[in-house]
Order: C-alpha cells, then sequence, then structure tokens
C-alpha cells in the first residue's frame, strides 16, 4: 500500500438520482504537486462505469510532468472515455455514464487542484462539484 504526501489533495463527487441512492458514477481524484507546480503524482478512480471500480491509469499517466490547468484536465477526461465499457440499466444508459465519468473527472481535478498552496491556471469554475 503506497502512502501520499501530505502536499497531495484530494476530492470525491457523485452524481445520484436522488441524495442517498447509489451513484450513478462517482469520481475519486488525488493530485500532489511539486515544489514547481507541475504534478508529481496523479490517481483517478471511477465508479459506476463497470462491475467494479477502476483506475484510469492512461489518464493519470497524461497528467504526470504537466502543470494543472483546465486544458490538461480536459485531455485527462476525454482520454479515460474510451476505455470504459459502462452497463446500461434501467437508471442510466451505457453513453450517459460515460459522459458523467468525463464531467464527474474534469470537476474533481479542478477542484482537487485548487486545494493547494500553490496559485494556478485554472480559469473559471474552479472548485466546483465536490463536498
Amino acid at each position: 500500500m503506497s502512502r501520499f504526501r501530505i502536499e497531495a489533495r484530494s476530492c470525491f463527487t457523485e452524481i445520484a438520482r436522488r441524495h442517498g441512492d447509489f451513484a450513478l458514477v462517482a469520481a475519486a481524484t488525488l493530485l500532489t504537486l511539486d515544489a514547481a507546480g507541475t504534478i508529481a503524482e496523479a490517481r483517478i478512480a471511477l465508479g459506476g462505469v463497470g462491475p467494479t471500480p477502476i483506475r484510469a491509469r492512461a489518464a493519470e499517466q497524461l497528467l504526470i510532468g504537466e502543470l494543472p490547468n483546465e486544458q490538461m484536465f480536459r485531455a485527462a477526461a476525454a482520454a479515460l472515455e474510451p476505455a470504459l465499457d459502462p452497463q446500461e440499466d434501467i437508471h442510466a444508459s451505457s453513453d450517459y455514464r460515460r459522459h458523467l465519468a468525463s464531467v464527474l473527472v474534469r470537476r474533481a481535478l479542478t477542484t482537487a487542484a485548487s486545494r493547494t498552496n500553490l496559485p494556478l491556471p485554472l480559469g473559471e469554475g474552479k472548485g466546483e462539484g465536490c463536498g
């Protein structure tokens, strides 16, 4: 089990039909920035997009060594969509779950990055979406 540095910042967010319901999709992110402000470590996990929770390792790797910004977060979110194969059920189509996953990951990355002590070029809407 790896330990995360104290500088790590995280965000968990989910979409459910009603408060207390199981999530249609959930996203958890963790970012650690180095002294230069670039992403030293990134973790992205998703629920509701497969039979078990998954790690989005390809999207994580896109972020390593980059400055945290909206463009990078959108690229990471877009990179995970083709790899997802969520089941369709009475609550949501697979396309809708895939779309939600992308949106929630982008929001969670933005919020996690905004919780650091470094000034970040995040633009509008930073910090939306995580409790």
